[in-house]
């Protein structure tokens, strides 16, 4: 069964695909690049404004704005260390509407989620979560071989645990 993440008013969104582990328990885009802390987001000055507009710092963006004016957390960064092994990547850093975003997961954990964060200011605490999965069973990967010619790492022998799309896909995890 797919997971389909809500509805995006952007094309692309960027995203942080960061894993959670659920074993036993169950910098970003600012406003501009003065790092000033852009305007309330139900601001009449900038509800009237042009979608983009010459601002101090050079164009900006009405929307980026009242965007990173929305609460954030700092959920997102990682301390300490999970109850068990987890390693993953996706398949892909950036997603634009409809796109399918494979996530390779390898845990010795029961089960993991998975968080999607946009990264921004948002009111100085980096991201906002826009997506969790369902809990997902955990499966330890096959090791990663390394190229003896390049020294290079390669896990392309991982298969997929997830697979994320923004509209109703034919893909199970």
């Amino acid at each position: 069964m797919p997971v389909l993440l809500p509805r995006v008013r952007r094309v692309f969104l960027l995203v942080a695909i960061v894993v959670a582990v659920c074993a036993a328990v169950g910098g970003g885009l600012w406003a501009n690049v003065s790092g000033r802390r852009p305007a309330p987001a139900s601001s009449s000055r900038f509800s009237q404004l042009p979608a983009t507009f010459h601002g101090p710092d050079g164009v900006e963006s009405r929307a980026t704005i009242m965007e990173n004016a929305r609460p954030g957390t700092t959920a997102w960064v990682i301390v300490g260390k999970p109850p068990s092994m987890i390693a993953g990547y996706a398949d892909q850093i950036t997603a634009s509407s409809g796109q399918i975003v494979r996530l390779y997961v390898s845990t010795d954990a029961a089960s993991f989620r998975v968080e999607a964060y946009r990264m921004g200011y948002y009111q100085g605490t980096g991201a906002r979560l826009v997506w969790t999965s369902p809990p997902v069973p955990g499966r330890v990967q096959p090791a990663c071989p390394t190229s003896a010619a390049t020294h290079m790492v390669s896990c392309d022998n991982w298969s997929a645990l997830l697979t994320v799309c923004e509209t109703t896909c034919n893909l199970t995890m």
